[in-house]
C-alpha cells in the first residue's frame, strides 16, 4: 500500500493542505483522484484502504506530538521544583521502569 503512487500522492496532498481526519474520511473517489492526480479507476479499488492508512498515520502523529508535549511539561516541572533530580530508565521484566530521585540519587 505504501508504495502505490496514488497512496503516496494522496498522503502528500493531505499533509500539504493540512486536512483533518474528518476531511479524509469524507473524501469521495473523485476528490481523492483529483488530489492524487490519478484517474478514478486507478484509486477506486484501494480508496478505503488508502484512507484508513492515512487516518491511522494522522492519529499516530497526533498522539506522538501530544506525548512529547506532556513529557516536556513534566520534565520542566521536575527541573524547576527539584533541580538536583536524577532520572533513570531501565527494563525490568520486559517493561520500561523509570526511577526518579527528586533530591539526587542516594
Amino acid at each position: 500500500m505504501k508504495n502505490r503512487p496514488a497512496y503516496i500522492a494522496l498522503r502528500q496532498a493531505v499533509i500539504d493542505n493540512n486536512y483533518t481526519i474528518q476531511q479524509v474520511q469524507g473524501a469521495t473517489v473523485a476528490q481523492a483522484a483529483n488530489l492524487a492526480n490519478v484517474s478514478e479507476k486507478d484509486i477506486a479499488p484501494y480508496i478505503n484502504g488508502i484512507k484508513t492508512k492515512i487516518i491511522a498515520e494522522m492519529k499516530y502523529n497526533t498522539d506522538d506530538t501530544e506525548m512529547e508535549a506532556v513529557k516536556s511539561q513534566f520534565l520542566n516541572w521536575l527541573n524547576n521544583n527539584y533541580p538536583a533530580n536524577v532520572v533513570e530508565k531501565d527494563i525490568e521484566n520486559g517493561k520500561l521502569k523509570i526511577t526518579i530521585w527528586p533530591k539526587g540519587k542516594p
